[in-house]
């Protein structure tokens, strides 16, 4: 038994006039920018998390390796030092996301206030006006997510790299 609609005697629904081609792009656009900006949110937290947890993890590391130790072997101290640069690539990739932070967003308040007092807009035309400012929106934060995943995608690899060179420097300092 299959869960089908049977549409064969449905009437043919008459179309809405409460719809129109401005109010559709509108909520579009609206929601393409939610989503960009929610990118941005999602990206912003992986890259504080990741910073996070390398900030925690080194300094543990070291402290613990010195424990009960004297001199830790050459090869974990090479080791140690890949884990160091990895965590400078991680650092760097946060910098970098911290000044490229701002992500579009149109229209300007002022503006709007401005066409909506001044009137000479019909509300669909308003409407179809800051759906054009949201896609303008869109299109300008295109290539800043883009930066902002690369950046993310870094950082995430570089947290991996560290704890994997940690794990080797722990490992190779067993004797």
């Amino acid at each position: 038994m299959t869960n089908r609609l049977d549409v064969s005697n449905a009437e043919p629904s008459e179309p809405s006039s409460s719809i129109t081609p401005e109010a559709v792009f509108h909520d579009a656009a609206q929601k393409f920018l939610d989503v960009q900006v929610s990118t941005n949110d999602v990206l912003d937290s992986r890259i504080a998390g990741a910073v996070s947890v390398g900030s925690t993890v080194l300094p543990l590391t070291f402290g613990l390796s010195r424990i009960g130790t004297d001199a830790i072997s050459r090869s974990a101290e090479l080791w140690f030092y890949a884990a160091i640069a990895a965590y400078v690539v991680l650092l760097a990739c946060a910098i970098v996301d911290t000044f490229r932070r701002g992500l579009e967003y149109r229209p300007n308040i002022a503006t709007l206030s401005e066409h909506v007092l001044n009137g000479g807009y019909s509300g669909d035309d308003l409407k179809h006006w800051v759906a054009r400012e949201y896609r303008a929106s869109v299109d300008a934060n295109k290539r800043r997510l883009v930066r902002k995943q690369f950046l993310a995608g870094i950082a995430s690899l570089a947290l991996y790299t560290e704890g994997i060179c940690l794990s080797v420097a722990a490992l190779t300092s067993l004797n």
